[in-house]
């Protein structure tokens, strides 16, 4: 799910006899419904992240992310606790973080249920305006 060159990810799927075992369903408007019906969300970025949505909303519904230490991701992402953060460029990595996950369910679960967590109380819209209102106020007082 996401803006791509559907040309160039169609040509490599196909060089790598992965055309149809993937779907590419481009850009989304609701794109959170998708990860919400996914085991894990993977983010392999490779530069110019800042926090992504498409992390924030996964984690919001309990599906923990594997991403890239790129930008702000390892931000979002607890590595071992909420998610996985490998190095980018690394496919070795990348595919180990995939499949521990694969083969430890019970750990998916652990990371899914502290994803959700780690978002509600670090990443909340309301708790983000109601610090900005509370610095703002400081700021008119001194």
């Amino acid at each position: 799910v996401g803006n791509s060159n559907k040309k160039d990810l169609a040509r490599e799927l196909h060089s790598r006899g992965l055309a149809e075992r993937v779907h590419y369903l481009g850009f989304k408007p609701e794109a959170w419904r998708y990860a919400g019906a996914s085991d894990l969300f993977v983010m392999p970025s490779l530069k110019r992240e800042g926090l992504p949505k498409g992390v924030i909303e996964a984690m919001a519904v309990g599906v923990p992310a594997v991403v890239t230490k790129v930008g702000g991701m390892p931000e979002i992402v607890q590595s071992g606790d909420s998610g996985t953060v490998v190095s980018p460029g690394d496919s070795e990595d990348l595919a180990s973080a995939i499949l521990y996950y694969y083969e430890n369910r019970d750990v998916l679960v652990q990371h899914g249920k502290a994803a959700n967590q780690r978002i509600h109380n670090n990443f909340n819209i309301s708790q983000t305006v109601d610090r900005y209102l509370e610095l703002y106020q400081r700021l008119l007082r001194s």
